[in-house]
Formats: structure tokens, C-alpha cells, sequence
């Protein structure tokens, strides 16, 4: 059972168990946009999470907007459509989870692990994703403008007609990724390896 905390000046108060208004308790089977709001009743400011395992969860559309979720375990996890701005994803697994269309601006994806992970049409606007791993991630029409990606991994990534612009990527990795179409105006590619990035034509030919 996941505790539940909220963060108030100068101390986290923990509450545990945390119950939902029909007296069922927070558990991975019972996740939703329901029991999101029982919580936020009864606690009344930030949600903490974190370290919950969601492994494999059904969590599409649901509301996670600023909610601690560090360290916790989303690996995949469907998160289509779901609304995660300004939450904390300090260290989180998403290693092959469905991020599509989903909605992460201001996110906290520092050193989180998105190995693999289904990003089409995602809008991470302004998230910080400093040494996070998205290597293999598959990144089409994701909308990454001034993202803070400094040495984060994107190797053999899919970047199909990603909108990195303005985007701080200082010694970041695209090594065999895949760029076609890539939005980088404005953007700080500092110290950037773009050494073996595939073009559409050797893609298509597998060269």
C-alpha cells in the first residue's frame, strides 16, 4: 500500500493507510481519476507518491497534474491522454510505457527511465530532462520546446518531426537516432553527439 503525503512548510505530514470515500483502500487495481480525488479531499495539497508500483497500470486520461510520483515504478504503464503537468518524476521507470498524446509541460523527468517508450504527439513543454534515458523511445510529433535536456540519452530514438525548439541539449546523445524533420531552432546543441544519426533514406534501406 502506497503512503500518501502532502508537503507543507517546513515538514511532509505522512497519512497512512489512505482510504477512498467508500472505504476501499489505494491500491494499483483501484487507480483513478476517482480515488485521485478522494485523496486530494482529504489531504488538501501537494499528492505524494512516491515509490507507488503502477507497473503495467491502465491510467489512461487520468488527472496526475503535480503529484509526486519520484522514484516510482510506471514501467509499462498506458498514460494515453494523461494529464501529468508539473509532477514529479525525479528517477521514475516509464521503460516502455504509452505516453501518447499525453500531457507532461513543466514535468520533472530528471534522471527517469523512458527506455522505449511511446511519446507520438506528447507535449512536454518546458520539462526537465536532465540525464534522463529515452533511448529507443519513439518521440514522433512529440512537442519538446525548451525542454532541458542537458546529457540526457536519446540513442537510436525516434525523433520524427519532434519539436525540439529552444531546448537546452548540451552534451546530449543522439547516436543512431533517427531525425527526419526535426524542429531545432533556437535550440543549445553544445557539446551534442550527433555521430551515426540514420537520415529517412537509410532507414528505409536498413544501411
Amino acid at each position: 500500500m502506497a503512503q500518501v503525503s502532502i508537503t507543507t512548510a517546513p515538514e511532509p505530514i505522512t497519512v497512512a493507510p489512505v482510504w477512498t470515500s467508500d472505504r476501499s483502500p489505494i491500491c494499483e487495481a483501484s487507480f483513478s481519476n476517482r480515488v485521485l480525488t478522494d485523496l486530494r479531499q482529504q489531504i488538501g495539497g501537494t499528492l505524494s507518491l512516491r515509490g507507488i508500483n503502477l507497473k503495467g497500470a491502465d491510467l489512461r486520461q487520468v488527472n496526475l497534474e503535480g503529484v509526486d510520483l519520484s522514484d516510482a515504478d510506471l514501467s509499462d504503464t498506458n498514460l494515453t491522454g494523461a494529464n501529468l503537468r508539473n509532477a514529479d518524476l525525479t528517477r521514475a521507470n516509464l521503460s516502455h510505457a504509452t505516453l501518447t498524446n499525453a500531457y507532461l509541460d513543466g514535468v520533472d523527468l530528471c534522471h527517469a527511465n523512458l527506455n522505449h517508450a511511446l511519446c507520438n504527439g506528447t507535449s512536454l513543454v518546458g520539462g526537465r530532462l536532465y540525464q534522463a534515458d529515452l533511448c529507443r523511445a519513439n518521440l514522433q510529433r512529440a512537442y519538446l520546446v525548451k525542454v532541458y535536456a542537458v546529457e540526457a540519452q536519446f540513442q537510436d530514438a525516434i525523433l520524427d518531426e519532434t519539436d525540439l525548439r529552444w531546448a537546452n541539449l548540451s552534451r546530449t546523445n543522439f547516436s543512431g537516432a533517427y531525425l527526419r524533420k526535426l524542429k531545432l531552432g533556437f535550440s543549445i546543441q553544445r557539446g551534442a553527439n550527433l555521430q551515426d544519426v540514420l537520415s529517412s533514406e537509410q532507414r528505409k534501406t536498413g544501411m
